[in-house]
């Protein structure tokens, strides 16, 4: 349908289109998002056979792995002072949660082997750790424009 001066008199539908298509890519993403964070919440407190050889790997890995991370750290700490200190707390932090995820660990001896099963509210803690990390990334990454000052110190 066209007027007299041969333009089309309905407007175009394709930004209408592409409106609905962004709306379901995002609607999309946080369904995936959501169904990862469950799926990750179920696997963190499913029952597993304890193995003693994952478990000394785990230990010998974690050790060289902290070892290579202090290093390198205190070689930072030469440009960044605080760098090594604060390697430290969170070393102790996690050591702390490592410790306390281990007494809240369900233990069971049967006759197939030994059997734990992780303690929900650690994992959803640590799910809802992950959730807002994510959270704070996406609003950090929206609102990044706001704080820049302009040059001169103005802002």
């Amino acid at each position: 349908m066209t007027n007299e001066a041969g333009s089309s008199v309905l407007p175009s539908a394709v930004p209408i289109i592409l409106f609905a298509l962004l709306l379901f890519v995002l609607l999309a993403l946080a369904g995936v998002i959501l169904l990862s964070l469950a799926l990750r919440y179920r696997a963190g407190t499913a029952r597993r056979q304890a193995r003693r050889w994952v478990a000394s790997l785990n230990v010998w890995m974690t050790s060289f792995s902290a070892v290579f991370f202090l290093s390198f750290t205190l070689l930072l700490s030469f440009w960044v002072g605080s760098a090594f200190g604060f390697a430290l707390i969170g070393m102790c932090f996690g050591g702390i949660l490592g410790l306390l995820g281990l007494a809240m660990t369900r233990w069971e001896s049967r006759d197939e082997g030994l059997f734990y099963t992780p303690s929900r509210w650690l994992a959803f803690l640590i799910v809802l750790a992950i959730a807002a990390r994510f959270v704070y990334g996406w609003w950090r990454a929206t609102h990044s424009g706001s704080s820049v000052s302009a040059p001169g110190g103005q802002h």
